[in-house]
């Protein structure tokens, strides 16, 4: 949480304390873009106005710059009660934003939706990252296949061609090993390869 009122920082952590969700609070954005590298985060709860050089707007700009935390959400609470400040955030990469005061159940609902939203991207991105070594690689040996072999050729080659370096593949098969196969049965071929 980014908050430069120490009172409202006190109510947003007596806020999420029976959650059990660690709260870290910082009161500027340039301390909370420092603990954002040091930790992995959920949800950046932020007001826009801030101790320090940056406005709440700052973090919000610099994290959704960076693809890292470009799934981060970011709830941004202001006591601005300003469509053009609210419009500005959201722009800016805000994920929602909210006035205050919010009540409770308010903060919870609004923080426990970006919490879920970030944690089924981030299965999402999970499985895509499975099933692309799926994809890409043999189940047994888990050896690059074909496939793989193809497509880094494509993109390897004209670089190496255009910064004229050298560049090897290597690409193996095992002669005739459908007889292992087939005269030992595929647990044996398992073994061999």
């Amino acid at each position: 949480m980014v908050e430069d009122s120490q009172v409202f920082a006190l109510y947003i952590l007596e806020v999420f304390k029976p959650t059990g969700i660690e709260v870290i609070h910082c009161t500027s954005g340039e301390d909370a873009l420092k603990h954002l590298t040091a930790n992995k985060f959920d949800l950046i709860i932020t007001d826009f106005i801030l101790l320090g050089k940056m406005t709440g707007l700052n973090p919000i700009q610099q994290v959704k710059s960076n693809p890292q935390y470009l799934n981060l959400p970011i709830l941004a609470i202001t006591g601005l009660d300003d469509e053009v400040r609210k419009i500005e955030m959201l722009n800016a990469g805000a994920s929602d934003v909210s006035s205050k005061p919010i009540s409770p159940p308010e903060l919870l609902s609004r923080s426990g939706n970006l919490i879920r939203q970030k944690k089924l991207f981030d299965a999402v991105v999970q499985q895509q990252k499975e099933l692309t070594k799926l994809a890409h690689t043999d189940q047994l040996t888990e050896l690059y296949n074909r496939h793989f072999f193809i497509s880094e050729a494509k993109k390897w080659i004209p670089y190496s061609r255009q910064e004229h370096t050298d560049l090897s593949f290597l690409l193996m098969d095992v002669d005739h090993f459908k007889k292992v196969n087939d005269n030992h049965g595929h647990d044996v071929g398992d073994l061999v390869l």
